[in-house]
């Protein structure tokens, strides 16, 4: 797999993308400093989907730039809605593959060349974590497909809204819910919220939880990330479709409703 753009990796050992290397490879017109806070309106959240930093330019000045996180980076790439956005989403999704791929099967001589160059107390905590391990990565191999599931952001791209606007919709109706966590950011030397979504019982179908294991918890809990499962991606669209058009016609009896109130004696509107 060719080198589309670098990678890179979060504090926390994640990987990542440069927002200015990114920005340079789906070669968007607008400066990135403009393009990037546009971005960011989609409902990303700085400390958790990325972070800041200054680098060198190339007049030797210092210009922001920031760590994406590959879920960022893949959202952002579909906002797109161009070639070099899908490439570059497409290259996310072969990097995630290629980080989580099996080590190759040792041969039999290097299983026992490798058992005489450690301890028994070693092989014993080796064991340990891979028993640990196990259930992490089998529910992820069962139950969570980013090709299929979409997210939150790539349905608020097809509706022309911010992903904020489509979280509050679904909230406002009943489809998923809010929770918030304090947390300690080092950044910002103090506690700031920390944000997670779920779905409905009644809507289990229509979303799917990722967890997010690298991530940092929530609580006590795993962090998850609601994705939308391939059934329910029309009918969120149909949904919220409807609420946005019954918002429309609500503000045009509001306004009408007004006019009335302001119209002198004699000049009311016949009725229909």
């Amino acid at each position: 797999m060719s080198t589309l753009i670098p990678i890179t990796q979060t504090a926390d050992g994640r990987q990542a993308v440069a927002g200015r290397a990114l920005h340079e490879f789906l070669e968007i017109q607008t400066p990135y400093n403009k393009w990037f806070p546009r971005m960011v309106e989609y409902g990303f959240t700085e400390d958790q989907d990325f972070t800041t930093f200054l680098s060198e330019s190339t007049g030797g000045r210092r210009a922001e730039d920031h760590i994406l996180t590959l879920d960022m980076g893949k959202e952002v790439s579909m906002i797109q809605r161009n070639e070099k956005g899908r490439q570059a989403r497409q290259y996310f999704i072969e990097c995630e593959k290629k980080a989580k791929a099996p080590a190759p099967a040792l041969t039999e001589e290097e299983v026992v060349h490798q058992a005489l160059q450690i301890t028994y107390r070693k092989v014993q905590e080796l064991e340990a974590k891979a028993a640990e391990d196990a259930p992490k990565v089998a529910y992820h191999d069962e139950f969570v497909c980013d090709d299929d599931a979409v997210t939150i952001a790539t349905v608020a791209s097809r509706l022309d809204i911010t992903q904020k606007r489509l979280r509050e919709l679904l909230i406002e109706h009943g489809w998923i819910f809010k929770e918030t966590r304090m947390r300690w950011s080092q950044k910002r030397a103090k506690k700031v919220p920390m944000y997670r979504y779920s779905e409905a019982a009644s809507k289990k179908a229509y979303f799917l939880r990722k967890p997010e294991h690298d991530a940092p918890r929530f609580g006590s809990q795993v962090m998850h990330t609601l994705l939308v499962t391939p059934e329910g991606v029309a009918p969120v669209i149909r949904a919220v479709r409807r609420w946005l058009a019954g918002e429309e016609v609500q503000e045009q009896t509001e306004v009408e409703g007004v006019l009335v109130e302001d119209a002198a004696p004699g000049e009311l509107p016949p009725a229909a």
